[in-house]
C-alpha cells in the first residue's frame, strides 16, 4: 500500500482542533497570494487527514484518489467553518446559513452511516466502509464538535494572516498564529516603519 507523503509540518497545526487547522489550509486569509490553496488534490487532502490522525492508511489511499467534485465540497465546508469561527473569534454570532450548511453536511454522513460517534475517546470518526465522498461530512462534524467544545473566549484570529487558533496561554494573551512567522514579520514591519 502506498502511503501518502505528507507535505504538512507541525507549523500547519496551530489551531488546537482539527476544524481550525482545516480552516487554516490556505496561505493567507487577509492578503491571499494568487495561489492561496493548500488542499489542491486528493493526495494533499489524504496527507492532511493522515497527519491529523483522522484516517488510517487504507482510508487515506481512498481519499488520495478523490476526484475534484468532493474536493470542492471540502472547500465549501472549510469556508463555512471559517465564517463560523471567524465570527466567534471576533465576538460575533456565527452566520446561521454557515452553521446550517455544516449541520446539513454532517447530517448526511451520520444518516448514511458513513460517520460514527466513538465513545472512547469521544470523537467523530469515519466508518470502516466509508467512501472518499464522505470526507466533507466528517469535516463538517468536526467543525460542529469544535463549535460546541472550544471556549469562545479563547478563539483568536491572527491579525496578520487570518489563521484561527485556540489561545491556550496562561494569560490568554496570545496574538499571533506563530511568533516565528507572523509575529516576527510584524516586528520587522514595525521596525521598518520606525526607520
Amino acid at each position: 500500500m502506498v502511503r501518502p507523503v505528507s507535505p504538512w509540518t507541525m507549523g500547519h497545526f496551530i489551531g488546537g482542533h482539527p476544524a481550525l487547522d482545516l480552516v487554516n489550509t490556505v496561505y493567507d486569509r487577509h492578503d491571499p497570494p494568487v495561489d492561496n490553496e493548500l488542499l489542491k488534490t486528493g493526495q494533499e487532502l489524504a496527507a492532511w487527514l493522515r497527519s491529523q490522525k483522522l484516517v488510517r492508511d487504507e482510508q487515506a489511499a481512498d481519499v488520495a484518489s478523490l476526484d475534484p467534485e468532493p474536493l470542492r465540497t471540502v472547500w465549501l465546508v472549510r469556508d463555512a467553518a471559517f465564517n463560523v469561527f471567524d465570527a466567534v473569534a471576533g465576538g460575533r454570532s456565527p452566520d446561521s446559513k454557515a452553521v446550517g450548511g455544516l449541520l446539513s453536511t454532517a447530517g448526511v454522513g451520520f444518516a448514511s452511516r458513513a460517520l460514527a460517534w466513538e465513545a472512547m475517546p469521544a470523537r467523530v470518526a469515519l466508518a470502516p466502509d466509508f467512501g472518499a465522498h464522505d470526507v466533507p461530512a466528517l469535516l463538517a462534524a468536526l467543525a460542529l464538535d469544535a463549535l460546541y467544545r472550544l471556549p469562545p473566549a479563547r478563539l483568536r484570529a491572527c491579525p496578520r494572516c487570518g489563521w484561527l487558533f485556540t489561545d491556550t496561554s496562561k494569560g490568554n494573551q496570545r496574538r499571533w498564529c506563530s511568533m516565528n512567522l507572523c509575529g516576527n514579520r510584524e516586528k520587522v514591519a514595525r521596525h521598518r516603519q520606525r526607520a
